[in-house]
């Protein structure tokens, strides 16, 4: 047991760091808590940002599927419709979807854009769908050299075929003619169409030739 000199030590001792000990102690506690709002803001923080950086992904994502499913879902839509128009098999339109993707790697252009041509063909009195695939076959051989567009090509095409009532063996021909004109240079492979459509009709009832119109 300490002497009454050293209890009064103690004592004095106790009551001089027993409120530094509180305050450090508060303090600590003060610290404790402040730490713990700190980590709670920052995983708050981090899953908002993973929840952000989630969010774009998956908006990314979509986009990039629709990117996707658009043209394939466009391409389905006009098989359907050159199947109304031509009285085609399930079977048999499946084979010349087949057919039309093949012209557009050949070609270097897409599905959707040689399914057009094909249903326009069709449209304008090209009654059999494997004599279609040969016009456009020549029409984008058109495109490559004449430097017109599909439809303009495809248009010059069919003015030509009805007007004239050439047969699918003849396409590679009628698209020579055209290219012939583009590089005699004398005028666009475009304008020779754009006039076609007029003057094809008239000029066959006339006896005038393609090869002399173009």
């Amino acid at each position: 047991m300490p002497s009454g000199l050293g209890l009064s030590i103690v004592v004095a001792l106790k009551n001089l760091f027993s409120p530094k000990a509180k305050e450090v102690s508060e303090s600590m506690k003060t610290v404790s808590k402040d730490a713990d709002k700190t980590v709670g803001s920052l995983k708050k923080m981090q899953a908002a940002i993973q929840g952000l950086a989630g969010q774009q992904i998956f908006v990314k994502a979509e986009a990039s599927l629709r990117e996707m499913i658009g043209p394939a879902a466009q391409f389905q839509e006009q098989l359907a419709m050159i199947r109304t128009l031509t009285g085609t098999t399930v079977e048999q339109t499946e084979a010349l979807g087949i057919s039309i993707r093949n012209l557009g790697k050949e070609f270097g252009t897409t599905a959707l854009e040689q399914s057009a041509g094909v249903f326009q063909l069709l449209d304008d009195g090209i009654d059999d769908a494997n004599d279609s695939l040969l016009i456009m076959e020549a029409a984008n051989k058109l495109v490559v050299a004449g430097g017109v567009d599909m439809g303009t090509a495809v248009k010059a095409m069919t003015d030509s075929f009805n007007a004239y009532g050439y047969s699918a063996k003849d396409a590679a021909h009628v698209a020579n003619v055209f290219q012939l004109t583009n590089v005699k240079g004398a005028t666009s492979v475009a304008a020779v169409a754009r006039f076609m459509q007029n003057a094809a009709p008239t000029a066959e009832n006339l006896g005038i030739k393609l090869e002399e119109l173009a």
